[in-house]
């Protein structure tokens, strides 16, 4: 029946032309884009003496918090509080290898809220506290 064959034919060709629109949002689904990562991971290392709320990192990526912090975590592999708190350690490492700042201070510019927090996670990141570490890349 030509009806028939030419109902299938064009069913046929709508579900492949769906299917061909739908797939680059499939291989991307459930990740941020290149532009929203960059953005906040931008955004992070402006803000990383900041309090730095899931809220605030959604925003500047458009999404609501759920659907952000599942994205990030496809995304980058880490949680945003993983992720930040990572670049938080590595901001202090790199103050302790190259200047005379404080303890104290470097933990205030990093975005610690105490001394105490940076020697903890610290010591857990990178095996050593500030200052033996500071000691270490002198």
């Amino acid at each position: 029946d030509q009806a028939l064959d030419s109902l299938h034919a064009e069913s046929a060709g709508l579900i492949a032309a769906i299917e061909v629109l739908s797939l680059p949002q499939m291989q991307g689904a459930g990740r941020l884009t290149a532009r929203q990562t960059s953005a906040v991971i931008d955004y992070i290392g402006d803000n990383l003496a900041h309090d730095l709320s899931l809220s605030d990192l959604a925003g500047v990526a458009g999404l609501s918090r759920y659907h952000f912090g599942r994205a990030f975590k496809t995304t980058t592999g880490q949680s945003p509080y993983a992720f930040i708190l990572q670049r938080r350690v590595d901001a202090a490492a790199e103050m302790m290898a190259t200047s005379r700042m404080s303890v104290e201070q470097v933990a205030e510019m990093c975005g610690f809220r105490t001394t105490a927090n940076l020697r903890r996670k610290f010591q857990q990141a990178k095996g050593m506290t500030p200052l033996a570490f500071r000691r270490s890349v002198q």
